[in-house]
Order: structure tokens, then C-alpha cells, then sequence
């Protein structure tokens, strides 16, 4: 079981994630709203006559509906994951900002990098992976072997996955893991946040390793809720990674 904690690194979000997250968002939305209004026309245009003439035409329009409904099901799936997306992008924007409130004074990395500028010095990039050859390796993060089982409750469930690296080095790795799932209550889209979710009241999960990190969790989903699929965010601090996310959809073993 890792630990949690509600305080994590700092990482800096650009606002353009922010406005290009939006924008998925609204056409998303368009899209949906187009499909459903498809959707209603179809429906309306079925209406029970009693003509046998009539009933190869209703058929084409039965059939319609049903992928009306299979392609409104997909774009509603589609604005939950987008929706959690922008909602954990302004969560880490605000949490970035905090924190540079906060800091008083730079890094002592920032400083001598200042002090080897004004000297007329370069700094070498970090360098990049390579193997035996002499080829760029492709260091990045995993998500993997997700397991959600049933834990002897009708809403509750037990939560397990590994953090990874794509390769083997022995560099250090900090950070944060958000969780959430899409779902819906009393008829309408909503997100319940990690928070929500746990009982141990941590907004995430507190990410270090050097090889991996197993990530087990207890979930309690309230009453009235329907879960349609989890969201994972993998939120490496500094630059040597890029953050990773992954959604699975909402089907419990056990």
C-alpha cells in the first residue's frame, strides 16, 4: 500500500493546455448535441401506423436510431474524458501556482546557472539516453497491469496498478498520480475526484521510485452513482519525463 500525501513538486502547466483542452471540450459538446438531435428526429419520425407497406421503411429508421444511440453513447463517453481532463489541468495549474507563491528564494541549480550566464558560460543539455549502439533510447513512464476487483461490497472495489519506466536506469523519480471516475448522477455527467473516492482523504497519490511504484487503493462509490471509466494522471516532477495518462473503462473483476 504507498503512501499518500497532499503535497507534491511543482510542475508547470502551460495555459495553452488549458485553452486546447477547452476547445476539445466545446466541439465534443457540438458534436454530442448534433448527435442527439439526430437521435430525437429519428425517433419522432417512428411512429406505429398499422401499415404493412409501411414497415420495411420503419425498419431503416429502427435500425438509424440504434446507431444514433450507438454514436451518442460513444461522444457522452467522450465529453466525460475530455471534461476530466480540463478539470485536472486547472487542478494542477492552481497547484503550481501555490507553490511558486510560496517559494521565497530560486533553486541553488537556477542560481549557478545565472552566475555561469553572466560569465559568458553555456550549459550542457541533460543528456539523452543511448544504448550500446549509440541509438536515443525511449525513456518514458508506464501504466500497467491494472487490476479493479470487487471488495465485498456492492460499491466497493479495490484498485491496483504499477508505475513504471520504459527503461532500466537507476534515476530517481518524484511526482504525483491523480485518479478519477467518470460517471453519471440523477441523469447527469459528473467526476468524482480521488478525494472522493478513498478513504484515506488524499487529493493523489504521492509518486517515488526508482524502478516502479505499485499503487493499491480501496474506492467507494456513493450511492446514486454510475461509474462509466477511470482516468489515471501521472505527473512527473522536473523534465526528465513526460506525464502520461490512461482510461480504462469501469469493469470490475470479482
Amino acid at each position: 500500500m504507498s503512501s499518500y500525501e497532499r503535497i507534491t513538486a511543482p510542475r508547470i502547466v502551460q495555459p495553452s493546455i488549458l485553452r486546447s483542452t477547452l476547445s476539445a471540450v466545446l466541439f465534443v459538446l457540438v458534436l454530442a448535441a448534433v448527435g442527439w438531435y439526430g437521435y430525437d428526429i429519428g425517433r419522432s419520425a417512428v411512429a406505429p401506423t398499422g401499415d404493412a407497406s409501411h414497415g420495411v421503411g420503419q425498419q431503416a429508421l429502427l435500425d438509424r436510431i440504434a446507431t444514433l444511440e450507438t454514436e451518442r453513447d460513444r461522444l457522452h463517453d467522450r465529453v466525460l474524458e475530455l471534461t476530466t481532463r480540463l478539470e485536472v489541468a486547472k487542478e494542477r495549474q492552481t497547484e503550481t501556482v501555490t507553490q511558486a507563491v510560496a517559494e521565497e528564494s530560486p533553486p541553488v541549480d537556477d542560481v549557478a546557472s545565472a552566475e555561469n550566464a553572466s560569465r559568458g558560460l553555456v550549459e550542457t543539455p541533460p543528456a539523452v539516453p543511448v544504448d550500446e549502439s549509440g541509438e536515443a533510447v525511449d525513456s518514458r513512464l508506464l501504466i500497467e497491469n491494472l487490476q479493479l476487483t470487487r471488495a465485498g461490497g456492492e460499491r466497493r472495489y479495490s484498485l491496483e496498478f504499477t508505475v513504471g519506466k520504459s527503461v532500466e536506469d537507476n534515476e530517481q523519480v518524484t511526482g504525483s498520480i491523480w485518479i478519477a471516475v467518470n460517471g453519471e448522477a440523477n441523469g447527469k455527467p459528473k467526476r468524482l475526484p480521488f478525494k472522493a473516492l478513498s478513504s484515506e482523504g488524499a487529493n493523489f497519490v504521492a509518486m517515488r521510485f526508482k524502478q516502479s511504484q505499485v499503487v493499491q487503493s480501496p474506492v467507494v462509490l456513493p450511492e446514486g452513482f454510475t461509474a462509466r471509466n477511470l482516468v489515471i494522471d501521472v505527473n512527473p516532477a522536473g523534465d526528465s519525463y513526460a506525464p502520461v495518462s490512461a482510461t480504462h473503462s469501469w469493469k470490475p473483476s470479482g
